[in-house]
């Protein structure tokens, strides 16, 4: 686990921060590692019509850029390292009906 939180927080984090800047998230003290990240769908839910969007496609070669060779067995050893990764999607709305 301690190999997982390494390579979030000092690999994966700061090219989240980049591609997605109003990206806010909290690390929640509850077991070893859990992490939630909320970021804005200016388009709504037409951003989830992408098998992969332009920010994750930009992520990836954000992170292979900077990480070089090393970058498929850094996700490797990320993914082999925690049990559950899950995405949700949550819709606010702030406009009337």
């Amino acid at each position: 686990m301690d190999a997982a939180k390494t390579i979030f927080f000092d690999h994966m984090m700061p090219v989240m921060v980049e591609v997605w800047p109003e990206m806010t998230c909290l690390r929640l003290m509850t077991g070893e590692m859990g992490i939630t990240c909320f970021a804005p769908m200016t388009d709504g839910l037409a951003e989830m019509e992408w098998e992969w969007s332009p920010e994750m496609e930009r992520f990836f070669s954000l992170v292979a850029e900077r990480e070089g060779e090393a970058t498929l067995g850094m996700f490797e050893t990320f993914f082999n390292a925690v049990s559950r990764f899950e995405s949700d999607i949550a819709l606010k709305h702030t406009g009337g009906m």
